[in-house]
């Protein structure tokens, strides 16, 4: 009896260990797939972020040149359209277009990508906007497409974009309140772009201003004995120079007493 059960537990043995290895090359089996698709997955979205990123590239390096004039006949209209549209902005708007692209391609949260391009977005429009008021300021009869023919015509003010805001503000709060809400709505797209407080901005100036107050108020003190030292070689040089101009004037009196003397 005793034989039979050994017998049984060593033929028992075996069979364990062959369900083992299966198991294993099972797992191996499933998880070789799901790693190359991953990997092919990678590559893949890697590539389609190449593409697209040259070809952002490429619209911007387009804009630039068909800002510059050297862009032909699509160059020309391309000039038009985006001097009729943001005014002065046009000239940002490649550098604007590459930013975006890589902030966008970049790996980090949809929702960040999506809250900072949008307040970029309004951020460049009310810049537009505050353009338009500075330079060629509100005008009540403009029309919106006067805004654009002007802009595409003389390369000013803030195009189309600038002169929606311009009237909008403009003419429910005037010229000043108009700035004034122009400005506030920049400082919070900056707030939003570089998720810093206004008041640690302000706090980090006042006390970079303080620092650098104590920084030169040291710098007195400390070199306040040189100066002093600097200050005594110079008296002394002075005094030098007196008393040489003194003995010089008296030289110059006896010699003459003596010459009045022979005579």
């Amino acid at each position: 009896m005793a034989s039979n059960t050994s017998t049984h537990k060593k033929s028992a043995r075996p069979a364990s260990g062959t369900g083992t290895r299966t198991a294993s090359r099972t797992a191996a089996r499933t998880t070789a797939p799901a790693a190359s698709r991953h990997a092919q997955k990678q590559a893949g979205s890697g590539l389609a972020k190449d593409i697209l990123f040259l070809l952002i590239l490429a619209a911007a390096v387009i804009m630039m040149v068909s800002l510059l004039g050297m862009g032909g006949l699509a160059g020309n209209a391309v000039r038009t359209y985006l001097f009729g549209g943001f005014g002065y902005g046009a000239w940002v708007t490649p550098f604007l277009l590459l930013a975006g692209g890589l902030f966008a391609l970049s790996r980090k949260k949809k929702r960040v990508i999506f809250k900072k391009i949008t307040a970029g977005i309004v951020f460049f429009a009310f810049l537009c906007g505050l353009l338009q008021l500075l330079t060629e300021g509100y005008v009540r009869s403009n029309s919106l497409m006067d805004y654009f023919t002007l802009s595409a015509d003389y390369q000013t003010g803030g195009g189309l974009v600038g002169g929606a805001i311009c009237y909008s503000t403009a003419s429910a709060f005037g010229m000043a309140g108009g700035i004034v809400i122009i400005s506030l709505v920049l400082l919070v797209c900056l707030i939003v772009l570089t998720q810093r407080s206004f008041f640690d901005f302000l706090f980090g100036i006042a006390e970079g201003i303080g620092n650098s107050i104590r920084v030169r108020r040291e710098r007195y003190e400390e070199g306040a004995p040189e100066r002093e030292l600097k200050r005594e070689l110079r008296e002394q040089e002075r005094r030098r120079a007196r008393e040489e101009k003194r003995e010089l004037r008296m030289q110059r009196m006896a010699e003459r007493m003596a010459e009045e003397e022979e005579e």
